[in-house]
């Protein structure tokens, strides 16, 4: 028993929709992973972006606490009327610590 014409071009369209399915699946398959990868990627760089900010706050703040702590100390001292040598080995003191600062 022969096919009919008809019945031919069924199981060929039929098996066209069926290769169409298999390839829009793994296109949709290797989208998703693409976009996943993208997105984990992303957080990434956000949260070491974060961190680094982070980061920086904090070193900025440190900087900010120690200048206000050496200005009270600068004024004090010359209000606590001390010789000019103690004030000397202060102003040493005062550099070293603005070179930690810079490293």
């Amino acid at each position: 028993m022969e096919p009919h014409a008809g019945q031919v071009n069924q199981f060929l369209i039929l098996g066209l929709h069926i290769i169409a399915v298999i390839g829009l699946l793994y296109f949709l398959r290797r989208l998703h992973n693409g976009l996943r990868r993208q997105s984990h990627e992303r957080f990434i760089r956000l949260a070491s972006n974060a961190d680094m900010a982070r980061r920086n706050i904090k070193r900025i703040e440190d900087e900010q606490w120690h200048e206000r702590l050496n200005s009270h100390l600068r004024i004090s001292r010359y209000q606590l009327g001390l010789s000019r040598e103690q004030l000397a080995q202060l102003a040493r003191i005062d550099e070293f610590q603005q070179s930690r600062l810079m490293r």
